[in-house]
């Protein structure tokens, strides 16, 4: 990072249904501690961490402040580990003065994913899906939104405290 203008910070640990406290411990939490602490020990002037909209955890669709008290019930371990980066790491940090926003991505779609995600979209939009819960809502973000969203504080003189990138949740 020496003589960077700035630092995005995207990476993270995700696996569906696993259990992995360890890795995704080291990773999303230790990682992001790793990052930005290396980013205020160099003086660069730019930051982005990429957070996620899990960090306000399943809120039985009740609408929540930006920075809720108490989020909803965190059902998967990388929503309990990104919620520690963002709350135990990464806000302490920006309010302590590190120059840094975080974006709060939803799922992402788009062209190049080969995630779980992509298969079970495929999977519903052709009526292939084996089983469809009753009630579930996303928020679904595009990824060139999502790059646009991520890009843009490091190309603006104002920058914000926290860009949530997502749009109204659907059923």
């Amino acid at each position: 990072m020496l003589g960077a203008d700035g630092v995005f910070h995207v990476a993270a640990w995700y696996s569906v249904g696993s259990h992995e406290r360890g890795m995704a411990r080291a990773i999303n939490v230790d990682g992001t501690r790793n990052v930005l602490e290396t980013m205020r020990d160099l003086g660069i002037a730019k930051g982005v961490y990429t957070s996620t909209v899990g960090v306000f955890g399943d809120t039985g669709g009740r609408l929540l402040a930006e920075d809720p008290a108490q989020p909803g019930k965190l059902l998967t371990e990388y929503d309990r580990t990104k919620w520690a980066a963002h709350y135990e790491v990464a806000k302490p940090m920006q309010q302590a003065g590190l120059p840094l926003v975080i974006v709060q991505p939803g799922i992402v779609y788009g062209p190049g994913d080969t995630s779980t995600v992509r298969t079970s979209l495929r999977e519903y939009l052709t009526g292939r899906l084996a089983a469809t819960p009753q009630v579930t809502a996303y928020c679904w973000a595009y990824i060139d939104d999502i790059v646009e969203g991520t890009c843009s504080p490091c190309t603006r003189a104002a920058w914000a405290r926290a860009i949530s990138s997502r749009a109204p949740a659907t059923a």
